[in-house]
């Protein structure tokens, strides 16, 4: 069972961003890396169940800020810290970051997490909290989504000749502001969080309505000559009709 859960967890390391970028199991577990024998390498990792491992619930906010120093900063000033550090019964990184995996949870999921606590039988208030949660991060997804596309057709118009600097900075502009929203999420200010996704967003349609005048064809406006009416012929058949008139009679 244990070769099966170390397989398992070695797979989704390998597979993350952790992974990929050479963040090996020492960094967090502790042990000696360049040990050949099972035994050496492990020695001295203290089991996470253990208040004294750097992996014990408690703890692991500490452990992830040593790199993720930001992200550390913004969770010490929510109120999941404060009850994390008091009560020591509140979200961690893990709860919302899986283990080994450390991806961000699929907005379908918040219900089920958050809602382990902000339920009525959870008794944690605001209820609203985990729907809130994952409309946030939806929009947070779709924004992004949005962003990449608009920013491929106005490199695309670019290409073209037309001039779309300015709507490209208002894109980037955008681009940076959402980038900090993730850092954003571990204060759990969900209120602030949808005002910044509120900018991102105004930013995102004044970007495109811009690139949609550049690109929509300019109307010229022609000079209409107006066609003598019934009634102008009319009258000038009169006055000719008049004056042939006139010389018969002399």
């Amino acid at each position: 069972e244990f070769r099966g859960l170390a397989s398992s967890a070695y797979i989704q390391w390998s597979e993350s961003k952790h992974g990929l970028n050479g963040i090996t199991c020492e960094k967090c577990h502790g042990g000696n890396a360049s040990a050949y024998y099972k035994e050496d390498a492990h020695e001295g990792i203290i089991p996470p169940t253990d208040p004294s491992s750097p992996l014990y619930y408690t703890k692991v906010p500490e452990l992830c800020g040593q790199c993720h120093r930001s992200e550390l900063e913004a969770f010490k000033q929510s109120r999941h810290y404060v009850l994390l550090e008091t009560l020591h019964q509140a979200p961690s990184c893990t709860t919302c970051h899986p283990p080994h995996k450390y991806d961000v949870r699929k907005p379908e999921e918040f219900v089920r997490f958050c809602g382990a606590c902000h339920a009525e039988d959870g008794g944690v208030a605001p209820l609203n909290i985990p729907y809130e949660s994952e409309r946030v991060i939806e929009r947070t997804i779709l924004l992004k989504e949005s962003l990449d596309l608009l920013e491929k057709r106005t490199r695309e118009a670019k290409a073209q000749g037309y001039d779309v600097s300015a709507t490209l900075s208002k894109i980037k502009a955008a681009e940076a502001e959402l980038e900090r929203i993730p850092e954003k999420w571990h204060s759990f200010d969900i209120t602030g969080l949808k005002t910044s996704i509120d900018s991102v967003e105004m930013k995102y349609s004044e970007a495109k309505k811009e690139l949609q005048e550049i690109l929509s064809p300019k109307v010229e406006k022609k000079e209409v000559k107006e066609t003598p009416g019934f009634t102008t012929i009319l009258a000038i058949s009169a006055i000719i009709s008049a004056i042939v008139l006139a010389r018969r009679l002399r």
